[in-house]
Order: structure tokens, then C-alpha cells, then sequence
């Protein structure tokens, strides 16, 4: 198909200046109504190599979902988040809640808004985030899941998700 000779163009372009395809990092991603069906797309290849099909990339620090629209996927984020926050919570000598939330606002929260200004979250997601980080607040102050954090956050001048992101997309 047409995505064949753009590629064979390509390589023949790269040839003939002295440049090289690696095809071990080079991958296909389908977006649209296509991506649920890139089974039945025709092999593409690149000098000879089959080229992968893949569903999810990581392109800087972004993971790259396939779907009916280009969307960046959050769950590696939180990945991230419980990591830094397991390391935060496993120090050898515990530091005051307000040195933790500190620590979680400076070192845990970024991993979470990383590109928050493009980043496209739906409600269920965005509330997902939201509930980790509450949670967590929970744990250092010593709270019970049903109760609210919001004046602690408050009291100490820390933004919710919510307003993290938004504040992002404002700028």
C-alpha cells in the first residue's frame, strides 16, 4: 500500500545520503477506527525487516496509547507515583507529616502532572489520581479513608490534582 512507498522512499532517500533506519526502535501505532483491527493490515516492512505493529510507545516520558484518538495513557504514571511514594514511606527514620507531604508534593506529584498541559484525562481517570493522592495524604496524617483531607491540603497551601492539571492548561 500507499504506507510501503512512502517507506521505500525513505530508504532509498537514507541510502543514498549515508543514513540508516534502526528497525529495532522503529514501530507502527494505528489510531482511528483502524486500531482495534491492525490484525487484518497488511505487513509492513523496511529493508527487507518486518516492522512491529505495537498498541502502546513511550515517546519521552509520555506512554502513547492506540485508540479511535491519539491519547496518552496515565497508568504508568501512577506506576511511578506508587513507586516514589513506597520509597518515601519506607525510610529507615520517619520524618514529620508535614516534612512527608513536603516530600510528596516535591518529589511524588510531579510524576503524576508530568505534561499535565496535554494530557487529555477522562473524569474516571483524573478521579483515579485524585483518590491515590488523598489516600496517601490519609496515611502520613493518620486519617480513616471516609475522612476528608481537604483542609489539611489547605492549611498547608497544596492544589488537588484537579488544580494542579488545570493550572497546567491554563498556562
Amino acid at each position: 500500500g500507499s504506507m510501503q512507498q512512502m517507506l521505500n522512499e525513505c530508504a532509498k532517500y537514507c541510502l543514498e545520503f549515508c543514513l540508516k533506519f534502526n528497525v529495532e526502535k522503529t514501530k507502527i501505532m494505528v489510531f482511528g477506527k483502524a486500531s482495534n483491527a491492525v490484525s487484518d493490515l497488511s505487513c509492513i516492512d523496511l529493508n527487507g525487516r518486518s516492522i512491529e505493529f505495537v498498541s502502546k510507545c513511550r515517546y519521552l516520558r509520555f506512554y502513547i496509547e492506540s485508540s479511535n484518538h491519539f491519547k496518552l495513557s496515565y497508568k504508568e504514571d501512577l506506576c511511578g507515583f506508587f513507586g516514589s511514594v513506597n520509597s518515601l514511606l519506607t525510610c529507615m527514620t520517619r520524618p514529620k507529616e508535614h516534612v512527608l507531604l513536603q516530600l510528596l508534593y516535591s518529589n511524588c506529584i510531579p510524576k503524576l502532572s508530568y505534561g499535565a498541559a496535554v494530557k487529555d484525562m477522562t473524569v474516571t481517570e483524573m478521579q483515579q489520581m485524585n483518590v491515590s493522592v488523598n489516600n496517601l495524604i490519609r496515611k502520613i496524617f493518620g486519617f480513616r479513608r471516609w475522612e476528608s483531607i481537604r483542609f489539611l491540603r489547605e492549611f498547608y497551601n497544596y492544589d488537588s490534582i484537579e488544580v494542579i492539571f488545570a493550572k497546567a492548561r491554563r498556562r
